[in-house]
């Protein structure tokens, strides 16, 4: 049989194919390239804004701690997005990218004495987006101070107040945190009257309270059965003092 000449071949030929495929492979490889710079860019300003915030916090006494933005995870990790998206994000090249622009999730600002200080430092803390832990240990912060965190830190999970001069006015400051989960108030002069506020906190998970004036937590076990509470509810002031006098940690301070 002859063969008609202007009969399309039913396959293409191999070498087409292979053609194809490479325009492909090009393809996804520009929009990963793509797809990284133009996120670069929109991180390029961040990152200089919070290496200056850094520099301030520690101007003050204080420290930051950061990581890789929430961003990353969401478009690197999530089956929501691209894989084309995924690949990009996970690659040398996008690991290196976005280690370059790591955010804020922890203040830090132990042992600083000067109550100005404090007060400058959590104003400044006030509009980073991702803090999740606030460090106040032995700090100058006041029940005043804390009155701040109605206004700012929405994603606070932590947050340590212990060797402070917080009383019962400053934890109500932190009974419509939505996030909150561990309050240290370990040594501080806080009452059965804060009670209350400490059972509204919803998410609380963990609870240091140990040598306070509360006298009971039934109604923090009532309402956050499966909470941690740390409740020695003794003063070990001999003990402390002894651990102050002698430069060394007291075995129940909890930092």
């Amino acid at each position: 049989m002859f063969k008609n000449p202007n009969r399309a071949p039913s396959n293409p030929p191999t070498s087409d194919a292979n053609a194809v495929r490479k325009i492909t492979k090009r393809g996804g490889i520009s929009v990963c390239i793509i797809v990284l710079l133009v996120t670069a860019i929109l991180l390029f300003s961040y990152r200089d804004s919070v290496s200056h915030d850094q520099k301030r916090i520690q101007l003050l006494g204080g420290t930051t701690r950061t990581g890789l933005p929430p961003i990353y995870a969401k478009l690197a990790y999530t089956s929501h997005s691209p894989k084309i998206v995924r690949s990009a994000f996970t690659s040398k090249l996008g690991q290196w990218i976005f280690g370059r622009f790591q955010v804020i999730y922890t203040v830090d600002l132990r042992g600083v004495r000067v109550n100005a200080d404090v007060k400058a430092a959590l104003k400044i803390a006030k509009d980073f987006e991702h803090v999740n832990e606030l460090i106040l240990y032995q700090s100058a912060v006041t029940d005043d101070d804390l009155a701040i965190l109605k206004t700012g830190f929405p994603k606070l999970e932590r947050i340590k107040l212990n060797e402070t001069a917080i009383t019962d006015a400053g934890i109500v400051h932190l009974r419509d945190l939505p996030e909150l989960r561990l309050i240290n108030a370990q040594r501080t002069a806080i009452t059965d009257a804060a009670v209350p506020d400490l059972a509204a906190i919803s998410r609380l998970k963990e609870l240091n309270i140990a040598e306070t004036q509360i006298t009971s937590v039934k109604l923090i076990r009532s309402t956050h059965p499966i909470c941690h509470i740390n409740g020695k509810l003794v003063t070990l002031s001999r003990s402390s003092d002894v651990h102050r006098a002698s430069g060394q940690r007291s075995p129940l301070t909890n930092r």
